[in-house]
C-alpha cells in the first residue's frame, strides 16, 4: 500500500505540473506584495522626513522670534495681596529672575514654590503679554503674635520661637528670618499672645485652645468699636479659660471676661451659640470701656484698671493725670 500512495503523490504533482504550464498568468511568480511592501516604505520614510524638518523648522521658528525674543523678556512682576508681604521678597520665593522669558516661566511650578511658604495660602499666576508676570496671593492675615520658648541644639540655649494666629486660629510660623521679621511693619503692630508656651502652639494647624480663640474674638471685638481711635491693644494675657487681660497703650489695663448665662434672659441666650454670646458680650464690655474712659476724661482723671467681666459695675483704679509718675492712686466702683 506505500508503494501505490507514493504514485498517486507523483501523479497529483505531475498534474499540477502540467496545468501551471498551460495557465502562464499562474506559471509566473506574483511579486506585487513586494511592489506594496517597498511603496508603504517609501511613504513612510517621506512622511517621518517631512514631520523631523516640519518640527525643526517650527522649534527654530519659535526659538528665534519667541523664546530667543527680548521683546518677551520679563521686566515686571506685578504682586496683588490681601497681606503684607513685600514684592522682593514674594518674587525671591516664586524662583522666577527678571529678563526671564515669559514663555520659559513654568506657571504650575511658581504657584507651587509660592504656597510652600507658610504666609501664602493660596497662590495665582497668570502671564500678560508681552513682558509682564501677575501673581494674586491670598495670605493667613494675622490679628495675633505669640512666642514660645524652646531649647535650640545647635545654640544650646533656650530661644523665643514667633507664632502668627489668624482670624480662624490658624497658628503658622513668620518664615522669615530674625532681621528681615524684624523690619515687616505689621509684626510689631500686632499684639503679643502671652503665656503661648504652655498653649503648645503647632505651626500648620487650628489650635484647639479655648484661650487662642477668646483671644481673637476679643481683637475682632475690639476692632468694631470705637476705642481702635484713640487705642492700642499691646498685649493679652489669659487667665484660665475665662478671662483675658488687655495691655493697652496709655498704660491701661482691662479685664474682659466669657458671657455667661443670666436667668433673666434664659431662653433667648439658649437659642445663641457660645461664640456668638461671647461675642455680644464682648461688645458690650468695650462700650462700658469707652464710656468708662470718657467719665474719666471729664474729670481730668487717667484710667489705668478696670474690670469689665463683672457684670452689674466696673471695678477701676484711675489717678490724676499729673500724679502718673508716682502719685497716688485710687480705687473705686462704678455702676451701671
Amino acid at each position: 500500500m506505500r508503494w501505490f500512495r507514493s504514485i498517486k503523490e507523483r501523479g497529483k504533482r505531475l498534474i499540477a505540473f502540467r496545468r501551471r504550464r498551460e495557465d502562464p498568468e499562474r506559471a509566473a511568480p506574483d511579486y506585487r506584495w513586494v511592489r506594496r511592501t517597498v511603496q508603504t516604505l517609501v511613504v513612510a520614510f517621506s512622511l517621518s522626513v517631512v514631520v523631523v524638518l516640519g518640527w525643526n523648522g517650527t522649534r527654530a521658528l519659535l526659538n528665534t522670534f519667541i523664546f530667543e525674543n527680548d521683546a518677551f523678556a520679563l521686566n515686571q512682576f506685578d504682586l496683588e495681596t490681601n497681606g503684607h508681604l513685600p514684592k522682593q521678597m514674594a518674587m525671591r520665593w516664586s524662583g522666577v529672575k527678571l529678563g526671564e522669558n515669559i514663555f520659559s516661566i513654568d506657571l504650575t511650578r511658581v504657584r507651587r514654590n509660592l504656597e510652600t511658604f507658610p504666609l501664602v495660602r493660596l497662590a495665582q499666576v497668570e502671564r500678560v503679554i508681552p513682558n509682564r508676570l501677575r501673581v494674586r496671593l491670598r495670605e493667613h492675615v494675622p490679628i495675633l503674635k505669640a512666642y514660645s520658648l524652646s531649647y535650640d541644639s545647635q545654640a544650646q540655649r533656650i530661644v523665643a520661637k514667633p507664632f502668627l494666629v489668624d482670624r480662624h486660629g490658624y497658628v503658622f510660623s513668620p518664615g522669615l528670618e530674625g532681621p528681615l521679621l524684624e523690619r515687616q511693619g505689621f509684626w510689631q503692630r500686632l499684639p503679643e499672645l502671652t503665656g503661648a508656651t504652655r498653649l503648645n502652639l503647632i505651626s500648620g494647624r487650628v489650635s484647639p485652645r479655648a484661650q487662642v480663640h477668646f483671644a481673637i474674638q476679643t481683637i475682632l471685638a475690639f476692632e468694631r468699636s470705637a476705642l481702635t481711635e484713640e487705642l492700642k491693644i499691646r498685649s493679652i494675657d489669659p487667665i484660665g479659660t475665662e478671662f483675658l487681660v488687655l495691655n493697652a497703650s496709655g498704660r491701661q489695663q482691662v479685664r474682659v471676661g466669657r458671657s455667661y448665662l443670666d436667668k433673666r434672659n434664659m431662653k433667648q441666650q439658649m437659642t445663641l451659640t457660645r461664640a456668638e454670646r461671647d461675642s455680644r458680650f464682648l461688645d458690650k464690655q468695650f462700650r462700658r470701656w469707652a464710656l468708662t474712659l470718657q467719665r474719666h476724661r471729664e474729670i481730668n482723671r487717667n484710667l489705668l484698671f478696670a474690670d469689665l467681666s463683672v457684670k452689674d459695675n466696673v471695678p477701676y483704679r484711675w489717678a490724676q493725670l499729673d500724679d502718673l509718675s508716682g502719685g497716688k492712686l485710687h480705687s473705686a466702683n462704678m455702676g451701671e
